[in-house]
């Protein structure tokens, strides 16, 4: 603790073979108690990486609710690409270089406080709203957060302009 470092006890691909949710544990962690992660547990984590599509959506979904409603998630998504789990949470996940730097800006943006709704809005901004949808039942989130986060994405010209409105 003293070292803020994250590290599997024992070996660490032996770890994450018994359970591969441990992954997604370690970066969110790491990240809310702004640890590092060990060497040789990153390179575990990058390893099995493809392991993670084996645990069940709702607890995929659970993690990166829990990783996303923190300050640190900017932070967070930036790890969870650099460690090779970004793209492996949902089928057809799809995040090129410059999706994860622009959906990184986005959640640095968020205020410290947002809830899963914004912040899973802000993590698929630039998704057609189909596809946020699709998203969101394949983690199977709930309805209402499912509807709220496509309103927010469908309105997300609107909200970018959100200096130059005003009320009636």
């Amino acid at each position: 603790l003293e070292a803020k470092i994250i590290r599997a006890i024992g070996d660490p691909p032996q770890r994450f073979a018994e359970d591969h949710l441990r992954m997604l544990r370690a970066v969110r962690f790491a990240e809310r108690l702004q640890f590092s992660i060990e060497k040789e547990t990153a390179a575990a984590i990058q390893t099995h990486a493809e392991k993670i599509k084996q645990i069940s959506p709702e607890r995929i979904r659970e993690e990166l609710e829990k990783m996303l409603t923190q300050p640190t998630r900017a932070h967070a998504v930036q790890t969870l690409a650099d460690l090779g789990l970004l793209h492996r949470l949902w089928p057809d996940a799809d995040w090129p270089v410059e999706r994860v730097k622009k959906v990184v800006t986005v959640l640095s943006y968020l205020p410290s406080h947002a809830d899963d709704t914004l912040a899973m809005a802000g993590l698929l901004h630039d998704r057609s709203i189909r596809q946020a949808r699709r998203i969101g039942a394949s983690l199977r989130c709930r309805n209402r957060l499912r509807s709220e986060m496509a309103w927010l994405i469908g309105h997300v010209d609107e909200i970018e302009q959100v200096e130059i409105l005003s009320l009636p």
